[in-house]
């Protein structure tokens, strides 16, 4: 029978032995040409590769939600900042999602006065007993060299409750814009579900955000090539990224665009929601996928 493999990656070459599998598939399906390139760059012919972008529910992820209420932060409903940015990942791929550099922009570049608040919904960090301390060790370690505590800067909320998929609208309705520093990404549902629901968007020119985001609906950040180091080349996560390099963005320009943010909330700034919803539907990546499956079946006379 026919073996596809629907896949993505996030740096700029794969794992040896995703290549010795890859080889021993009859195809690999990739959502943007990043990931393309890095199949190829680890020695996958690019006749073996097929490209199917991935899409999101613009009928589910929309402007007009009602905003998750959380909490307040210095005597303030988050809801009453007028700048509020969102970012969510899990803490197993802080490293790569590049978090602390997120926090040392925030804490060099804002002041306590101003009118915005940081949302850091991070998924699994009550789980993974070891983050947490790390994790704020680290920080505190970077509060010392800024020379500036997080009690100067504008307030941080790190959100760590488990949401329903209904309820997961509400919390991008609590956000006026959406920010990554991520190191690199071979989707990031998050953006797009946040371009959907009309967040401002400010995310790094690399990897797939360059697949679906151009200054025209986004702020890209400009970012420079560098070796992964996923926690020192530690552990498995480690072992998948030795050998490839990723996109470190510049702090200077994502300082720019935070400062522009909270001067002006966002206004005259065009959104991605558009596009989105014209370009990138679940249904329109379902027809692409099918059809992929249909020419390889009529190609091999096999079944999957």
């Amino acid at each position: 029978m026919l073996n596809v493999n629907s896949t993505t990656f996030e740096t700029t070459r794969i794992p040896e032995t995703w290549a010795k599998r890859s080889l021993s598939q009859d195809l690999v399906v990739l959502p943007t040409d990043s990931s393309k390139r890095a199949w190829m760059a680890s020695g996958i012919p690019e006749e073996h590769l097929r490209l199917c972008p991935r899409g999101v529910d613009s009928g589910r992820f929309h402007p007009g939600v009602e905003p998750l209420k959380l909490g307040r932060r210095r005597g303030r409903s988050v809801l009453e900042y007028k700048t509020r940015f969102l970012n969510i990942s899990d803490f197993i791929s802080a490293p790569r999602k590049n978090i602390l550099g997120m926090l040392r922009v925030w804490i060099k570049t804002t002041s306590a006065h101003d009118d915005a608040i940081l949302i850091l919904k991070l998924s699994g960090y009550r789980y993974r007993w070891w983050w947490p301390d790390r994790f704020k060790r680290t920080l505190s370690a970077i509060e010392r060299e800024i020379g500036k505590s997080r009690r100067k800067a504008a307030p941080v909320v790190f959100y760590d409750q488990v949401l329903t998929e209904s309820q997961m609208p509400s919390l991008y309705a609590a956000a006026t814009h959406y920010w990554s520093m991520s190191y690199g990404e071979g989707w990031d549902f998050a953006m797009m579900e946040a371009g959907a629901m009309g967040l401002h968007l400010i995310a790094p020119q690399h990897s797939a955000y360059t697949a679906y985001l151009d200054e025209s609906v986004a702020q890209m950040i400009p970012s420079q090539r560098i070796p992964a180091d996923f926690n020192r080349g530690k552990g498995f996560l480690g072992e998948l990224f030795k050998g490839s390099d990723w996109w470190e963005p510049d702090e200077e320009a994502a300082a720019d665009f935070v400062r522009q943010a909270i001067r002006t909330a966002g206004e005259g700034l065009p959104t991605a929601r558009a596009r989105i919803a014209r370009d990138y539907t679940w249904e329109q990546s379902a027809k692409c996928l099918i059809k992929i499956l249909e020419e390889l079946h009529e190609r091999h006379g096999k079944k999957f």
